[in-house]
């Protein structure tokens, strides 16, 4: 079945020098609480996830840094707004999109919490979704070669 006009869900920054679309997973909302995360987005960063990745309608201010060797991260270089996490592999589709960065707010629970362990001792989820350690985290995510919370 493929997507439909009314399916599709845009976003960008807060500048609008980067824009993108993509049809929203059902899968819901995952909290990552590492420590370069907070650093990014001031808090955990809360990601949506897009059926089959998304597409860029406007790069002008795309970058990206590649924070790991299973990781790098999108952002916007004029306005600073943390935007997607992705695989380093800039074929894959499989992107984590900043909630906050869609124009609608997605009508989805959170399913998951990643390196919950390293959560700061100032906020708390009240939610029930299941919460990985970062071993836990490390151990499902994380290429054979392994790394660490620090270098997502």
């Amino acid at each position: 079945m493929s997507a439909t006009k009314s399916d599709i869900v845009t976003g960008g920054c807060n500048c609008g020098a980067v824009r993108f679309e993509g049809v929203l997973s059902e899968r819901g909302i995952g909290v990552c609480h590492c420590k370069m995360c907070r650093r990014a987005a001031s808090g955990p960063f809360m990601a949506a996830r897009m059926t089959g990745g998304i597409t860029v309608t406007e790069p002008r201010g795309l970058k990206w840094w590649q924070s790991s060797d299973w990781g790098r991260r999108g952002f916007c270089g004029e306005c600073g707004s943390t935007l997607f996490w992705g695989s380093p592999d800039p074929t894959s589709t499989d992107w984590a999109i900043s909630a906050g960065a869609l124009d609608i707010d997605p009508d989805r629970e959170i399913f998951e919490h990643i390196f919950a362990d390293c959560a700061a001792p100032y906020y708390r989820f009240a939610d029930t979704a299941p919460r990985l350690s970062e071993a836990e985290t490390i151990a499902k995510f994380a290429p054979a070669s392994g790394a660490d919370g620090e270098s997502q």
